[in-house]
Parts: structure tokens; C-alpha cells; sequence
């Protein structure tokens, strides 16, 4: 497996630019490296194999929550609006945005290193309807056709593991591949800052009125930062 360190946005940069002309990447951050690529229907205390019996359940009681017209008419589109909605699925998010992900490997306060898992494969669902998810084995990358705007404006998409305690690496087919990039501990907060810059943050990820407090709320915290960047403008 590929890794880069990154201590830089030109680190970042570069690594992620092995990438440019080489479609279908995916990404996914992780505040701590050691965190598994597996979905919360796969580790505990949701282990156990019943996870089609719970989301069978779910959706019976989630329809009455629904219009008609939002409801999915496959259950890998109604996994994806579980999954969405805090339920432990066999679904894992991802990205198609690299920057994004960064952001959620460094978004909670850390003081070790953060990761950004980057995997490609030609397993790839084309058709909702042929099989059930619950049938489906191996590491598949799965997108949903309506989910919610937040899932759109992130590019989300999903790897789906069957049976769910499968990890990517165990999954993987000599065909895909699987590399992260591992941002160091001294870096983390500066690249939020960086990322801000170039328009990443809480409330172009999240475009509704919690991301945009939690953007402001975290604007606020970090006062010192802005003023003294102002402060050292007007020193020169």
C-alpha cells in the first residue's frame, strides 16, 4: 500500500496530485490512523450479523416519516438514507472530494496523526435492482441516486461490505487499489486553517443553519489565529 506524510498543503498537494489524471478515487478521512475501514454495522456493539433484520425493522417505521414521492423504490437506496440518518448500516461514507476529506481527518482537536484513506476499484454497482444488498459479497462502491443535499454536496458514495465486519483491506481484489495519506500531528490544526482558505470548512459541507454555526462557532474559537495574522499585516 501506498502511504505519503504529509507536513505541508504542498505535501498534500502533490500527493493527491498522483491522482489528477486517474478517475474514480474516492476519499475518506479518519482522525486516528489506526480506525478501521469498516462500516458501524460491522464493529461493536453492532456486530453480531442481524443488521438486515434491524434495517428491515427501520424501514417499516421510516416510511410513515416520508412523502411518497422521497421514498427509494430498492432497499440500496433506502440503506443509504439509514445510513445517512445515524443508522449502523453496512454502508461506509466516502468522497469524491479529497478535500473534503482532509477536513474531516482534522476537523476534531487530535494530538497524534490523522489519516486520508484514498481507494479505488472496479467493483462497482450498476444496477440497484439486481441484487439485495444483504445478498451482495466483497467491497462494492455504491452511489445513491437521491439521498439528501448534504450527501450531494459532499459527492457522497458508499463502499458496501458484505458481510459487514469486512474491512476494505480483507476485500480488496487484485485490481483495486488502496493508499493514505498520513498528516502529521503538528500539521492538523494549520490545515484547517488552509482549507478554510480555500473555502472547506462547516458551512460549505454542511449548507444549512448547524453548519453555518458550527462554522462561526469555530471561527469564534479561533480569534487568536485571525488576529494575529491581522496584527502581523500591520506590522509590516
Amino acid at each position: 500500500m501506498q502511504e505519503y506524510h504529509v507536513k505541508t498543503f504542498a505535501e498534500l498537494h502533490e500527493a493527491l496530485g498522483n491522482h489528477r489524471r486517474d478517475a474514480g478515487w474516492m476519499y475518506r478521512g479518519h482522525a486516528d490512523p489506526d480506525w478501521p475501514l469498516v462500516p458501524r454495522a460491522g464493529r461493536p456493539p453492532f456486530a453480531g450479523g442481524h443488521d438486515e433484520i434491524f434495517f428491515k425493522r427501520w424501514r417499516t417505521e421510516a416510511i410513515q416519516y416520508m412523502e411518497p414521492d422521497e421514498r427509494p423504490v430498492d432497499d440500496w437506496n433506502w440503506l443509504a438514507i439509514a445510513q445517512h440518518h445515524g443508522s449502523a448500516t453496512r454502508l461506509l461514507d466516502w468522497t469524491s472530494r479529497a478535500l473534503a476529506a482532509a477536513w474531516f481527518a482534522v476537523i476534531e482537536p487530535g494530538d497524534g496523526e490523522s489519516v486520508v484513506w484514498c481507494f479505488k476499484t472496479n467493483n462497482v454497482l450498476s444496477d440497484p435492482s439486481a441484487k439485495s444488498p444483504f445478498e451482495r459479497q466483497g467491497i462494492t462502491q455504491f452511489t445513491p441516486t437521491r439521498v439528501s443535499p448534504r450527501v450531494s454536496r459532499v459527492i457522497g458514495l458508499f463502499t458496501h461490505h458484505g458481510p459487514p465486519s469486512l474491512t476494505v483491506e480483507q476485500g480488496m481484489t487484485p485490481l483495486d487499489r488502496l493508499e493514505r495519506i498520513v498528516i502529521d500531528r503538528g500539521y492538523r490544526s494549520e490545515l484547517l486553517f488552509e482549507l478554510n482558505q480555500y473555502g472547506v470548512n462547516s458551512q460549505t459541507l454542511f449548507p444549512n443553519l448547524v453548519g453555518l454555526s458550527r462554522h462561526f462557532n469555530w471561527v469564534t474559537a479561533s480569534f487568536d489565529y485571525w488576529k494575529e495574522g491581522i496584527a502581523g499585516i500591520k506590522k509590516s
